[in-house]
């Protein structure tokens, strides 16, 4: 989606929805818009769960329809959580985002088109990004190494990706 566009549309601090591809959408309320990507305060079932950063190229459209403002309203109505005070200034481009999560050692979720990636990422050069994967039972996988023309999001902070951090972490 253009920069512009989405600026014109929408505003930080505002609810919305993102439609990301087939059948895969995120909601949430807008916290910034840098130059090729765009971060949300993600919602999941009427609360806040963690921030997913979302290259600009990877938004199909904005989702405005009945269902989405009445879910926006009610959500507005019900939750307030602020963003992290870290979050608040995000580095200006996805590379800078990328270097920040690897310098971190945070463990995230790579949303890849039909698949969901968790771990550590190790590095990334030009457009490969190399993660070392955790799977369902916690236990970190070999290496691999994604496209990231391929990647729809990075999720971050969600209760998911703490618990496995969690896990990671302390055994």
């Amino acid at each position: 989606m253009n920069r512009d566009k989405l600026l014109q549309a929408t505003k930080p601090g505002q609810m919305i929805h993102l439609d990301i591809g087939e059948d895969d959408h995120l909601i949430g309320e807008l916290l910034s818009v840098q130059s090729d990507y765009l971060t949300i305060h993600q919602a999941t079932d009427f609360h806040f769960d963690g921030f997913a950063h979302v290259r600009l190229e990877s938004i199909h459209h904005l989702i405005d329809d009945e269902q989405s403002r009445f879910y926006s309203e009610l959500f507005e109505k019900t939750n307030h959580a602020p963003p992290s005070e870290e979050l608040q200034s995000l580095p200006g481009t996805f590379d800078r985002l990328l270097a920040r999560i690897i310098s971190n050692r945070l463990i995230v979720s790579y949303h890849i088109k039909d698949m969901m990636l968790l771990g550590e990422t190790l590095g990334y050069l030009d457009e490969m990004i190399t993660i070392r994967p955790i799977n369902t039972l916690g236990k970190v996988g070999e290496a691999e190494t994604i496209s990231k023309k391929e990647l729809l999001c990075i999720q971050e902070r969600t209760e998911y990706a703490r618990a496995y951090a969690w896990h990671h972490l302390n055994s």
